[in-house]
């Protein structure tokens, strides 16, 4: 049988899968942005430093002044901060910085080509300042980098260059992750790396971060649906409430629409309007069935009297046979309609036992003699504990005693057995009926106490009796708060017991 599934667990579930999904997707969204802002960040320092160098024709001696400047701008942060590369026009190596990654080949880096299609006039310098003519002195203004000349004749301000765009790349080498990023002009190519360590531990602290708000999101998510689907649930709950409690004694119950949610005030209208035809269905069948029971018992009782009357006055012996065969079958209508009025005042809620304490012993000692008498061609064996005394209704509790026995004594073997057994195990009473009757399929247990229900039809109509004496006796031992339950059959055997409460004492 395959496992009922729990909505609630449902609505949480597909709420956090949801949630999760989005916010994941955010905070990839989100960190990769924050990445691409500080590869931008790095690519604009880069491209700011080598586009000054490269815009100004110089020789190919001031690199090592442009190392130093790099030196003073990036070498303190940290180790390895940065790596320089300058190429000429004949693809020699004019400088190259010491701890050039050997995983880096400078051979990836052709020499500038003189008329580069790509060549543009240098953007205005932002960042490090060409280094300083021969002869000039740095002035210590906080901020700035200035150069001063030292007393020196002017020189001609050097002819502006043409440069490529910088390109960008990301390589690993000495353990180090670099960005670097390329510029020409017509005759030197410049190869500037900058240490990606510090951006990606940033990212690895930011993706963290992420990480651990998405879990923290994601318990409240959970727990705030959880709590909002119980609300939403709720007056689910009230109408299984509602349906738990209708029994045919209250069927006059109904679910309250004022303050009912509008997504479920249909159900419950509907819900309402079922009960409204179950209530008016089942009143006209309990009222048939009373009403019909009450007016067979005036004809039948006259039917007996008129039987018995005749048979007094028959001067055959064929008569009197006939006349007995016919007051036998009155005599079985009459008790199937005392059984159905019973039946229908149960159902009507209009039984109500007076409750005393009773001697169930005493009482299955003489239900005991009963069948005794009645059947003398089974083996009875009794095994009764004394003084059990329970809360019943004595003229009721005679009524069920005699129906289980009389289901033993119909449906056993010609040559069977019956056993009788009562004990107490508070705060119940238990009295079984065992037999050696017909085994009943596990199927079959619970119908065997519906009204007119046969096990086997054809086997039954060699039995007196319609299927009404275990469904009576149930009910008023339900009514005493009580049961009566088929224990076990097999082939050998079937138990039906009776529950009672004990009498307190």
């Amino acid at each position: 049988m395959k496992r009922p599934r729990s909505f609630r667990a449902q609505i949480v579930l597909s709420t956090v899968g949801i949630s999760g999904v989005v916010l994941l997707l955010f905070a990839l969204v989100t960190w990769n942005t924050v990445r691409l802002a500080g590869l931008q960040r790095l690519d604009r320092d880069i491209a700011s430093d080598l586009e000054p160098q490269l815009a100004v024709d110089s020789d190919t001696g001031r690199w090592g002044g442009f190392e130093r400047a790099l030196q003073m701008v990036y070498g303190g942060r940290q180790p390895h901060a940065f790596i320089l590369l300058v190429k000429d026009a004949q693809g020699q190596v004019v400088r190259q910085s010491s701890d050039w990654p050997a995983e880096i080949s400078v051979d990836s880096f052709p020499a500038p080509i003189t008329n580069d299609p790509r060549l543009r006039p240098a953007s205005p310098p932002t960042s490090i300042p060409p280094p300083p003519p021969p002869h000039h002195q740095p002035i210590n203004t906080p901020g700035a980098r200035q150069w001063r000349p030292e007393a020196q004749p002017p020189r001609l301000a050097p002819k502006m260059r043409l440069v490529t765009p910088a390109t960008f790349s990301a390589h690993w080498g000495n353990g180090v992750h670099w960005r670097l990023g390329t510029m020409a002009n017509g005759s030197v190519r410049v190869v500037l790396g900058l240490n990606l360590t510090r951006l990606d531990a940033e990212m690895a602290r930011l993706g963290t971060a992420f990480a651990l708000a998405l879990l923290a999101a994601l318990a409240a998510i959970a727990a705030a649906s959880w709590v909002l689907s119980g609300r939403s649930l709720r007056p689910l709950g009230r109408l299984s409430d509602v349906a738990e409690a209708v029994t045919a004694t209250r069927l006059d119950h109904r679910l309250p629409t004022a303050g009912t949610e509008v997504e479920l005030l249909r159900l419950v209208t509907v819900f309402n309007e079922m009960l409204d035809r179950l209530e008016r269905s089942f009143h006209q069948a309990v009222r048939f069935s009373a009403d019909a029971a009450h007016e067979l018992q005036t004809p039948l009782t006259i039917l007996q009297g008129e039987l018995e009357q005749a048979l007094q006055a028959a001067d055959s012996g064929d008569d009197q046979r006939v006349y007995a065969e016919l007051l036998e079958e009155v005599q079985r209508l009459k008790n199937i309609v005392r059984k159905l009025l019973l039946l229908s005042r149960v159902d009507a809620g209009e039984m109500q036992p007076a409750l005393h304490p009773v001697n169930l012993s005493q009482a299955a000692e003489a239900i005991r003699e009963d069948t005794d008498a009645m059947a003398p061609h089974l083996t009875l064996t009794t095994d009764l504990q004394p003084d059990v005394w329970v809360m019943a209704d004595a003229d009721l509790l005679q009524q069920v005693l005699a129906n289980l026995a009389s289901n033993a004594m119909k449906y056993n073997r010609p040559d069977g057995s019956i056993e009788v057994a009562l004990s107490a195990a508070p705060p119940m009473a238990r009295l079984g009926f065992a037999n050696t009757g017909p085994q009943i399929a596990p199927e079959n247990r619970e119908r065997a106490f519906d009204r007119f229900y046969r096990a086997d039809p054809a086997r039954g109509r060699d039995v007196d009796g319609v299927g009404l004496g275990l469904s009576l006796a149930r009910e008023i031992a339900r009514l005493h708060r009580g049961d009566v339950t088929i224990q076990e059959s097999t082939q050998e055997r079937t138990v039906f017991v009776l529950t009672l409460p004990l009498a307190p004492r």
